[in-house]
């Protein structure tokens, strides 16, 4: 993989646990940095949950392992274009400096 084959756009959502008030502990979600990304749909992605079938679209989202990518996790969301994924698998090493996530728009796709 080249940097060059990261010519896709995503915008990353995090939450992070904030301090209120009354001395518990709140999420806060922020949009974050955009990161540079190579996003690829995957094929067969309907699965059967409970009795019905589910529709979610999977999609790989390969990112570098350095900056603001490095952190990526499975708490977060990723917006690529006009759809969310949520990040499902988030593998700690990649190859070579990168690392593929796996992201799925329960939104349809």
């Amino acid at each position: 993989m080249q940097a060059g084959h990261l010519d896709q756009r995503v915008r990353v959502r995090q939450t992070t646990p904030t301090p209120d008030e009354m001395g518990g502990v709140v999420e806060a979600v922020a949009w974050g940095p955009v990161i540079a990304a190579r996003v690829v749909p995957d094929t067969g992605s309907e699965r059967v949950s409970g009795d019905r079938i589910e529709a979610a679209q999977r999609y790989w989202v390969t990112v570098r392992t350095i900056g603001a990518a490095a952190g990526l996790s499975a708490a977060d969301i990723l917006l690529w274009g006009e759809l969310e994924l949520e990040v499902v698998q988030a593998p700690v090493a990649g190859r070579a400096g990168y690392r593929t996530l796996l992201g799925v728009s329960r939104s349809g796709g």
